[in-house]
C-alpha cells in the first residue's frame, strides 16, 4: 500500500517519516529510545504524539490507506522502519 501512496503522490509516510528522522534530533532521540526498549509501546505513543504536534501538515491523510486510523498507521509505519533497522 505504501508503494501505491508513492506512485500517486509521490510521497508516503515511509518517506516522510525517514526524512524527518535524519533532521529532528528530539524525533530521533524517541525513535532510537523505541528501538532500544525493543519495541514498547508507551513510547511509540509518545513517538507518535510527538510527530503529530510538530509535523501534522506533512503527514497528510491522503497517505493513509482507507479504514486505518491516521495514528495507527504511522504507529505501523515506525514499526516497520524499527524493524528494519534491528
Amino acid at each position: 500500500m505504501k508503494e501505491v501512496f508513492f506512485l500517486k503522490y509521490g510521497q508516503n509516510h515511509t518517506l516522510i517519516i525517514k526524512d524527518i528522522l535524519k533532521k529532528d534530533f528530539e524525533a530521533r532521540k524517541l525513535y532510537d529510545k523505541f528501538i532500544t526498549s525493543e519495541g514498547s509501546e508507551e513510547i511509540l505513543i509518545e513517538l507518535v504524539n510527538y510527530l503529530f504536534e510538530r509535523y501534522s501538515e506533512i503527514l497528510k491523510k491522503d497517505y493513509v490507506p482507507m479504514g486505518k486510523q491516521k495514528e495507527e498507521y504511522l504507529g505501523d509505519v515506525l514499526q516497520l522502519l524499527a524493524a528494519v533497522k534491528a
